[in-house]
């Protein structure tokens, strides 16, 4: 397979002339240095029309600007997008199923051209927008940091038609040579051959889910005790922020996020009768249910119980399976303190967000990461909220 230091890639439309204004605006420009070795042009079949009515008058005007600016003529290709499903060339893009079938093409041109060449450099010139877009999205997905996405603006004058290979060294072109911004996206967590349109949003969605929440990570040894705290890969504690936490604040977290790990491994079999009892000190907290209050001479509960109550009591009340309240966490909190257990945890908790504040979260993170109260007081039980997944637990052998 040959090797080719420098590839121009063109969506093109009806107009070859924009595409040798590219060319010859690449080539000529004392700021690029460049020499195209080849020159790859994708089109439908209406496109293809064209540049085969003008490819005598299109290729000698490539030769001959070759030799006007010194660098060596490119091998010249033209991809022409076919309908996979009828087996045709694509007159021109209109349904879904020819978007769908150009910008695999496209897809794959790319991918090709990017294995065999040093450097590509992607363009559109008069290209219609979806073959445009097709291009750009193909950049995005598989070019290096060194590929290019440019456009090449030359003024209306210069870009009726091919001028003659005779007349080149006359011609004189003004262009604005313009380098497009777009995100390169090769880090996805997907190998280049499964990044089709179909997987696309699946290879994407890793990194948006890692984008909403950080991941929180502690490394323990083989007693238990907190070596280090990471979120988001970065380190916490210990570090050298002069970011400060006990030691029992992170082997209380640890418990708590331990806890919250293993959340709906067993899920709790609620039913109506076990929630009336389980909420029966913290329902009269709530407003009342819509409509008449029953009367006091009735001998009724202020607040009956009745399944929006109900509903209202799980959506608020703290998950029993990876939440605890203050009393339960007397392991974690000094003798001294453990008349009063529920203020130590508030402290540690406050002391955790004052942590993740100064480490530069945002507060929707930091919320997500510490550890926090839920239910409603002095029913108020702690834990954590973030996505079981995220939470890592590592044990570092000695």
């Amino acid at each position: 397979m040959a090797r080719y230091s420098s590839t121009l890639v063109a969506a093109v439309g009806l107009n070859p002339a924009k595409v040798f204004q590219t060319f010859c605006a690449l080539v000529a420009a004392p700021q690029e240095k460049l020499s195209i070795d080849r020159l790859d042009l994708i089109g439908t079949k209406r496109s293809w029309e064209v540049f085969s009515a003008q490819l005598t008058t299109f290729t000698a005007g490539l030769d001959q600007a070759a030799r006007h600016y010194h660098v060596p003529p490119p091998v010249l290709r033209f991809h022409l997008l076919w309908d996979r499903q009828s087996a045709h060339p694509i007159t021109d893009l209109h349904t879904t199923e020819h978007h769908v079938a150009a910008w695999r093409q496209v897809f794959d041109i790319v991918e090709s051209l990017v294995s065999q060449s040093d450097l590509v450099i992607g363009t559109f010139p008069g290209a219609r927008k979806a073959l445009t877009q097709a291009m750009i999205l193909a950049f995005q997905l598989l070019a290096r940091p060194r590929d290019r996405l440019v456009q090449v603006i030359v003024p209306n004058a210069c870009a009726a038609r091919l001028p003659a290979p005779a007349s080149l060294a006359k011609y004189r072109m003004r262009a604005l040579i313009s380098d497009l911004p777009f995100l390169r996206v090769r880090e996805l967590p997907a190998t280049l051959r499964a990044l089709d349109l179909d997987t696309l949003i699946a290879a994407v969605q890793p990194r948006l889910d890692d984008q909403s929440g950080p991941t929180l990570e502690f490394r323990v040894d083989a007693t238990d005790t907190v070596l280090s705290v990471a979120v988001g890969n970065r380190i916490l504690w210990p570090n050298h922020l002069g970011i400060r936490l006990r030691r029992r604040d992170l082997a209380l977290w640890l418990y708590l996020a331990r806890l919250r790990q293993l959340h709906g491994r067993q899920p709790p079999a609620y039913t109506p009768s076990s929630l009336e009892s389980a909420f029966s000190e913290i329902l009269p907290h709530y407003p009342p249910a819509p409509g008449p209050k029953p009367s006091q001479s009735a001998q009724q509960p202020l607040y009956p119980m009745n399944a929006s109550t109900l509903r209202r009591a799980v959506a608020l009340a703290p998950c029993p399976c990876c939440f605890r309240e203050a009393s339960e966490l007397s392991a974690f909190v000094p003798e001294r303190d453990r008349d009063l257990p529920d203020e130590y945890v508030r402290q540690a908790m406050s002391r955790i967000k004052r942590a993740l504040v100064e480490f530069g979260l945002p507060m929707s993170q930091v919320d997500a990461i510490r550890f926090r109260g839920a239910g409603v007081r002095p029913n108020t039980a702690y834990g954590l909220h973030l996505d079981p997944n995220s939470i890592l637990i590592r044990q570092i052998r000695s």
